[in-house]
């Protein structure tokens, strides 16, 4: 890619996405979240929650002084929450720092930056030379350059052509090009869907010339995960205008959210809730939801009279709902 290919590209994204929130008010405060934040998310999801994450945490220090809950909390439509203890991580390492890491050594000593974040802070913050390798940019380089391998490989041989020079050796803004890639990417050359017509690197891709658009980067067939069945009871047990809750412990899922008092109906070696047998659930209302490999009914009781340890609980009236974590399936049912 010549130094002119490059500037019809970053001219092209500049006309029709400079407006997106973390490009309009950048810092490497604002690059560091909004990276964290586009991984496995869509712009569209992350948009409005960048927003108000960051005025509620508006600098590095901001977040470091928050508690867990409250990050998590301000995560929530996002999923993925592993991604928002992993910032959270960050900001406090960062904020004991002496100003923000600016090396790919010093910012991957730091737990919670993997190479990609590195690379994108050192790119779309610093704009230095470095390429933030996602979905993305790996697809629209692979088949602008003819590389043809599974995904992942394909992202491991644009790395090795990059550090060597041997790839994108061209004066050029870097922060404006890994950004206009990882808009090509998901506009013009999807996984599934190109639009070669409107494409600004048409000229030279070397996948067009060769009619290969969507032969690259190859997906693994993944063997498919049959779901399990798993009933579970959720309690709604009320008093007093209050609801009572659990906070779910560490290494179980949804960590650190709020749910209901649950039970696992019937055998089952699962060790996620307590294990209540013979509880007949059949003429209960019901919710459906899934997680990891299971397919899950919700079976809905309201009640006060099932045994529950006091000690681990947490009382809530509804006007609390929205400051703390509760899980999205304790919210559906909370609504049901």
């Amino acid at each position: 890619m010549n130094v002119s290919l490059a500037q019809k590209l970053i001219k092209w994204s500049k006309s029709n996405y400079a407006d997106l929130p973390w490009r309009r008010q950048r810092s490497l405060y604002t690059t560091l979240v909004s990276e964290i934040m586009l991984q496995q998310t869509t712009v569209s999801t992350v948009k409005p929650r960048f927003l108000s994450f960051i005025k509620k945490f508006p600098d590095i220090s901001a977040l470091a002084c928050a508690s867990e809950a409250e990050v998590l909390k301000a995560w929530e439509g996002l999923g993925y929450y592993s991604r928002a203890r992993r910032l959270h991580f960050a900001a406090k390492k960062i904020d004991l720092m002496d100003g923000f890491p600016d090396t790919f050594e010093k910012l991957i000593e730091i737990k919670g930056i993997g190479k990609y974040t590195a690379n994108a802070v050192l790119a779309i913050g610093m704009n230095k030379r470095a390429l933030a390798i996602d979905a993305n940019i790996e697809r629209v380089l692979a088949r602008y350059l003819g590389i043809y391998n599974y995904k992942g490989k394909c992202g491991e041989e644009i790395d090795k052509g990059f550090s060597s020079k041997k790839i994108l050796d061209i004066d050029v803004n870097f922060r404006d090009l890994n950004e206009s890639l990882m808009d090509l990417g998901r506009t013009y050359c999807k996984a599934n869907k190109v639009n070669c017509i409107m494409c600004p690197l048409k000229e030279n891709c070397l996948s067009l010339k060769e009619n290969k658009e969507l032969s690259t980067p190859q997906r693994l067939v993944k063997k498919k995960v049959i779901k399990e069945d798993l009933n579970i009871l959720r309690v709604i047990y009320q008093r007093s205008n209050k609801y009572l809750f659990f906070k779910r412990p560490k290494g179980k899922w949804l960590q650190d959210q709020l749910e209901l008092p649950s039970f696992i109906i019937a055998n089952s070696k699962l060790k996620q809730y307590p294990l209540l047998k013979k509880f007949s659930v059949q003429e209960l209302p019901h919710i459906e939801s899934t997680i990891t490999k299971y397919k899950i009914k919700n079976y809905i009781l309201n009640t006060n009279s099932i045994k529950l340890d006091p000690k681990k609980s947490v009382w809530l009236s509804s006007d609390d709902f929205e400051n703390h974590h509760l899980s999205s399936v304790t919210k559906k049912i909370l609504n049901f």
